[in-house]
């Protein structure tokens, strides 16, 4: 919707719209067995693709695996059921995502305790959903910065 899209939910169906090209049918994406509207985004410049395309399902249903590797189970005939895979130009933008690295910590700027009980962590969790055996719903730690011990 914030692409100015027109969805249209009903008969077990999403009929997508684009409002900028005077409502121009773009796609019509019908409801799984297991009550889904599977949808994929891939980049910025295109617009919205239906996962038809079983290669692109089974590399976001097996966790991003590549499609070399998603070729290799077929080929050693290590997945049963799984059709044949076709190898893709375009990047999946979680592949791209989950690749980016992060800046390290600057070093010296952490303060560490140089004798015991010098500097004690602590931390309170809870309600928990289920009781522990003792009735209890929220938990309590301590860490001793000197050592790393933890108490509960």
């Amino acid at each position: 919707m914030e692409k100015n899209y027109k969805l249209v939910f009903e008969d077990r169906k999403c009929v997508i719209f684009n409002k900028n090209s005077g409502h121009k049918h773009v796609i019509t994406i019908p409801m799984t067995r297991n009550i889904l509207l599977p949808l994929i985004k891939l980049g910025e410049q295109s617009t919205i693709f239906a996962i038809d395309d079983k290669s692109w399902l089974r590399h976001l249903r097996y966790g991003h695996l590549s499609f070399a590797t998603l070729r290799m189970l077929v080929s050693h005939e290590m997945v049963y059921v799984l059709p044949k895979v076709q190898e893709h130009k375009e990047v999946c933008e979680g592949c791209a995502l989950g690749k980016h690295s992060r800046s390290s910590f600057p070093r010296g700027q952490a303060w560490r305790a140089s004798y015991p009980l010098q500097l004690v962590h602590s931390d309170i969790s809870g309600p928990m959903q289920t009781p522990s055996i003792g009735k209890n719903l929220y938990f309590l730690t301590f860490i001793k910065d000197y050592l790393r011990m933890c108490w509960v």
